[in-house]
């Protein structure tokens, strides 16, 4: 299954990409507050559409629609992966996990979206 991202999101150079994404976690703290991974399974991609998603959003609907995106996409890349009986553990400690991230970003998150837009 493809992760949700506004379809403009596909036509970004990589430059665009990098100045506007940084992966999970706070631009400038380089990823070692927050990792890119969940037990190991990589999910910078909806970390940057999210990224991208807040760069375009400009009411708290739009910084919403992201964070519930963000969940559905890291829901979307756990899911992805073809979990044996014996890591199925794995999967819930993901998903776990990725609850928290999204609860991260929807609590505390509206402070640095807001901030955002007043530069």
């Amino acid at each position: 299954m493809e992760l949700i991202r506004p379809a403009i999101y596909d036509e970004l150079t990589p430059e665009e990409k990098a100045e506007i994404c940084n992966g999970c976690g706070t631009k400038g703290l380089g990823g070692w507050l927050v990792p890119d991974t969940l037990y190991g399974l990589d999910i910078s991609e909806p970390c940057n559409i999210h990224d991208f998603m807040w760069h375009l959003g400009r009411t708290e609907r739009d910084m919403r629609e992201a964070n519930l995106t963000f969940l559905v996409n890291m829901i979307i890349t756990i899911l992805s992966v073809d979990y044996p009986w014996w890591k199925k553990p794995l999967l819930i400690a993901r998903l776990h996990r990725a609850l928290k991230y999204f609860e991260a970003v929807d609590i505390a998150g509206s402070h640095f979206f807001y901030k955002e837009k007043a530069k």
